[in-house]
């Protein structure tokens, strides 16, 4: 749909929707208290209904409260500020509170196929009704946050009436102890999210300050190619902390980590040296003219999506660990990294200071953490792996300077071959379980 609400909304309001969505992404932690993980954490090892009942409603109360009073003060402040997309910032922030929530719930009960159906009714609900609100009513701005704010609630109700999720509410199991037993785990990650957030969105506050709205835009547009990438393995991050607690004891764990490390950087190597080859595809053909200046950041944006990956693959580890202190400190000194690097260059190479301050970032916290895991687990990087990232390098240097249509495609053709090389293994069990071959 990216392209079509390039084409439907300015450039300012394409980046102020995106400035939005950063503020609500600092909020939900701080609404939520980072429970989704606590939730998840503690309750998936429960064997007893009770035990998860108790975790799962005991969230609940925390987002509850800190919810409503969080929109009481946002439409006082509304109010004094006569901000007019008010009302539905708050239902966007609702629904994606209420998505954080379920994520976790859904984990806890071990049912991540059901989160990957809601996922994708999120995306289909949200795509009808950012089409109705902004094409059809032509309500702009207001539009597109109602759009995507309704998407979310729609995901939420599906996973409501599917899982039956009224019968793990119990108020009788509300207590004191629990919420502290949930906030005694989850405060640990608060900092963590909201490093997070600046690592991967706080750029787009300083963008409007120092450079304006149009070039939020323009940035927003750029970063949504990246994001191809981390919402594939956002899926794989999620089912991957769940495998790695439950491996957490094996004897072969190291092994089996080392192995499934190696296999990830395969594929986003391969994924996100397919996406730089499709580069000036995407600002040529798909996104509107006034986006063209995008393409000059892609590069450096999906280099550092593999970072953040890996980083977010160790996180998995440490969250298996029961450690997530260690998370934490090393969101804050990326989010520190990213602070610094940007506030110091933005001025002078605008935009590109904001690419670079994210891959740095996301090089910084990747590193820390796989120091961090050194006394736990030795991890090893396959030798055969840097020939994928010299492949990949080579990708990179050719979207910039390659706007050629022939040239383009034979890249596309070439990362085709080197997806397939790469993850044959993967293709073949996948064809199997699919029963499309014989093995």
């Amino acid at each position: 749909m990216v392209p079509l609400f390039s084409r439907w909304l300015t450039t300012a309001e394409y980046g102020d929707f995106d400035v939005y969505e950063t503020y609500i992404a600092l909020l939900i932690p701080l609404i939520t208290l980072a429970c989704s993980d606590a939730i998840f954490r503690l309750a998936v090892d429960k064997k007893d209904e009770e035990s998860k009942k108790r975790y799962v409603t005991n969230g609940l109360g925390i987002v509850f409260v800190n919810l409503f009073i969080s929109i009481v003060l946002i439409f006082i402040i509304g109010n004094i500020i006569n901000w007019t997309v008010t009302l539905p910032f708050v239902i966007l922030l609702v629904g994606e509170t209420l998505d954080n929530y379920f994520q976790g719930f859904l984990r806890a009960i071990k049912k991540l196929s059901l989160y990957a159906i809601a996922k994708t009714i999120s995306v289909v609900a949200t795509s009808i009704l950012v089409t109705l609100f902004v094409k059809q009513m032509e309500l702009g701005l207001n539009g597109i946050l109602y759009g995507y704010a309704l998407g979310f609630i729609t995901s939420s109700l599906f996973t409501i009436i599917v899982t039956k999720w009224w019968r793990y509410i119990d108020k009788k199991l509300l207590s004191m102890k629990s919420v502290k037993e949930l906030i005694s785990y989850s405060y640990a990650l608060i900092p963590n999210s909201i490093s997070w957030w600046f690592i991967n969105v706080s750029d787009r506050t300083i963008i409007k300050i120092f450079l304006g709205s149009v070039a939020n835009g323009i940035y927003g547009i750029t970063c949504k190619i990246p994001n191809l990438c981390s919402a594939v393995f956002g899926m794989f991050s999620i089912s991957w902390q769940e495998t790695a607690t439950d491996l957490v004891d094996a004897k072969e764990r190291n092994e089996y980590f080392n192995e499934v490390y190696n296999k990830t950087i395969r594929i986003l190597i391969s994924i996100c040296g397919g996406l730089t080859a499709c580069n000036f595809f995407f600002f040529n053909t798909l996104f509107d003219n006034k986006y063209y200046e995008g393409h000059l950041y892609t590069a450096i944006l999906v280099t550092s999506i593999i970072f953040s990956c890996i980083a977010q693959f160790f996180g998995g580890i440490q969250i298996s660990l029961k450690n997530p202190k260690a998370n934490g400190v090393s969101t804050i000194i990326g989010a520190i990294v990213n602070l610094v690097v940007h506030l110091m260059f933005v001025k002078l190479i605008g935009l590109y200071a904001a690419a670079i301050s994210t891959l740095v970032s996301n090089v910084a916290v990747a590193v820390i953490r796989r120091i961090q895991l050194k006394k736990d687990i030795a991890i090893k990087t396959w030798k055969s792996n840097y020939i994928y990232i010299i492949i990949y390098l080579y990708f990179c240097v050719m979207s910039y300077f390659i706007n050629n249509n022939i040239l383009n495609i034979i890249n596309l053709i070439v990362a085709g071959i080197i997806f397939i090389v790469a993850n044959r293994e993967l293709i073949l069990k996948i064809l199997k379980k699919l029963k499309l071959i014989k093995g």
